[in-house]
């Protein structure tokens, strides 16, 4: 099936409305749950309070760190000569994808099958667990790597930023 200029900008426009949505249902069930907590600790003023600590943090809070949130999971910046393959892969990857720029890419040493996104559209970086880079293909990987560069691309860091600084 040949998609359109047309079409392919109507699906990117129902997208972003699916976005925008699914924020503001994020933001309400946050909103909510504040709500609750300041209800059971201080009834009505509670809630006053809450929502007042909830709309300051998120209008005056600057976003997490990356490097906070790399050095929880004891990560390290991985060299181009450490793998080159894989900075080639995403380099292609963002290049397609029209980043601004291309993420830096960061090693944790755990076991576990992982990778996540942290940052911004302007300097983003991906973190890649051992235990993904030893279980996984070049092409597996790549595929990893695409679905977090998608993450950077549709601007989910920004919704994502908002759950790691709220205080509930």
């Amino acid at each position: 099936m040949i998609r359109t200029d047309a079409a392919v900008a109507e699906i990117r426009r129902r997208h972003k409305l699916t976005n925008v949505l699914h924020s503001a249902l994020l933001l309400g069930g946050m909103a909510v749950l504040l709500a609750l907590c300041g209800w059971v600790v201080a009834g009505g003023d509670g809630v006053a309070w809450a929502f007042a600590a909830g709309a300051l943090s998120l209008l005056f809070s600057p976003r997490v760190s990356p490097r906070l949130v790399l050095g929880m999971f004891a990560a390290r910046r991985l060299s181009y000569h450490e793998a080159p393959r894989l900075h080639e892969v995403t380099e292609a990857i963002a290049r397609r994808a029209g980043l601004p720029v291309v993420p830096e890419l960061y090693y944790i040493p755990s076991p576990v099958l992982n990778a996540f996104t942290v940052g911004s559209r302007e300097q983003p970086a991906i973190a890649v667990a051992d235990g993904l880079l030893s279980a996984l293909t070049l092409r597996e990987l790549a595929g990893v790597l695409a679905h977090e560069v998608s993450h950077i691309r549709n601007n989910d860091l920004w919704v994502m930023g908002w759950r790691t600084r709220w205080p509930a």
